[in-house]
C-alpha cells in the first residue's frame, strides 16, 4: 500500500498556530487582516481582495459601463492597509534572514499587484465616462487575458494554502503562456492601429492595460518561483523530523540583525 505523501507548506514554519486555524482558510474573501491573523491568513485575505478587484475588472471589458467600479476602489484601499500590516508583522517576526529574503516580499508584490489593477480601473473609468469604445475583437482578447491571470491567481491561492511543486511548476508556465499571448495581442493591435481600424484614444487605453498585465503576470510568476523555493526548503527541513516551528523550538536567535537586514533589502 502506498503511502501518502506528506504534504509541505512553508506558512508553518512562519505561522505554528495555522493547524488550528485551516478551517478559516475558505473564509477569507471577506475577512479583514489585523494584526492578530496569521501570516497564511493574511496573505491569502490579500490576496483574495486581489482577485475580486480582477474578477470586477474583467466583467467590466464587457459591460463597458461603471458597475463594480466602487467595490474596486473600496478594496483597493483595503489591500494598501493590510500590505502595511503585513510587512510589519514580518519585519518584527525575528524569522530567520534566509527566510525573511523570500516571505517579507511577498505583501508587497500583491500591493503592486492591486496598484496596477487601479490603472486599469482608471482605464474603465475614463472608458465609462468618454464613451470610449472597444472593437470586438479587443474585447475577446481582454476577456482571454483576464481568464488566463485569474487562474493563475487561482493557483497562487492554492499555492498559500497547499503548496506542490506540480501546482507551481504549472503556475510558472502558464505565466510565459501570458507573456506570449501579451506580446501576439500587442502586435495585432498595432496592425489594427496601422490600418485606422482603432481611435487613438482607444488604443492608449488597450496598450495601458495591457502593460498592467504584464507587470501584474511578472509580480505573479515572482511569487510562485518563491513560493516553490520555499516549499522546497522546508521539505528538504522536514527530512529526519518537522521544521523547528513546528516543533515549537525558538527561531529567534536565527534572526540576529532582522530589523537591519529588512531594511536593506530591495525590491527587485
Amino acid at each position: 500500500m502506498t503511502e501518502k505523501p506528506f504534504q509541505i507548506n512553508p506558512f508553518q514554519v512562519f505561522s505554528p498556530q495555522v493547524d488550528r486555524e485551516v478551517r478559516r482558510l475558505e473564509e477569507l474573501r471577506e475577512a479583514r487582516v489585523s494584526e492578530s491573523s496569521t501570516l497564511q491568513e493574511g496573505l491569502i485575505s490579500l490576496l483574495d481582495k486581489v482577485i475580486e478587484m480582477t474578477e470586477i475588472l474583467s466583467a467590466c471589458t464587457a459591460l463597458g459601463d461603471g458597475s463594480g467600479m466602487d467595490r474596486c476602489e473600496y478594496l483597493y484601499g483595503e489591500i494598501n492597509r493590510e500590505e502595511k500590516i503585513l510587512t510589519g508583522y514580518l519585519v518584527s517576526s525575528g524569522m530567520g534572514l534566509h527566510a525573511m529574503k523570500g516571505v517579507i516580499r511577498f505583501p508587497y508584490r500583491l500591493k503592486r499587484v492591486g496598484d496596477l489593477l487601479e490603472i486599469i480601473l482608471r482605464c474603465f473609468r475614463y472608458r465609462a465616462g468618454g464613451g470610449i469604445p472597444l472593437s470586438d475583437k479587443a474585447k475577446l482578447e481582454l476577456d482571454q487575458v483576464f481568464t488566463i491571470l485569474l487562474g493563475m491567481m487561482g493557483h497562487l491561492r492554492d499555492g498559500f494554502v497547499s503548496p506542490s511543486q506540480d501546482l507551481l511548476t504549472d503556475l510558472s508556465r502558464r505565466s510565459k503562456t501570458l507573456s506570449e499571448i501579451l506580446d501576439y495581442f500587442r502586435s495585432e493591435h498595432w496592425e489594427r492601429v496601422e490600418a485606422g481600424l482603432c481611435a487613438p484614444e482607444a488604443s492608449s487605453m488597450y496598450r495601458e492595460i495591457l502593460d498592467s498585465v504584464k507587470w501584474t503576470n511578472q509580480y505573479l510568476e515572482k511569487m510562485s518561483l518563491d513560493l516553490l523555493t520555499l516549499w522546497e526548503s522546508a521539505s528538504k527541513d522536514s527530512v529526519g523530523g518537522a521544521p523547528k516551528a513546528l516543533k515549537g523550538e525558538d527561531t529567534r536567535g536565527e534572526a540576529g540583525a532582522t530589523g537591519a537586514a529588512a531594511r536593506g533589502l530591495r525590491e527587485e
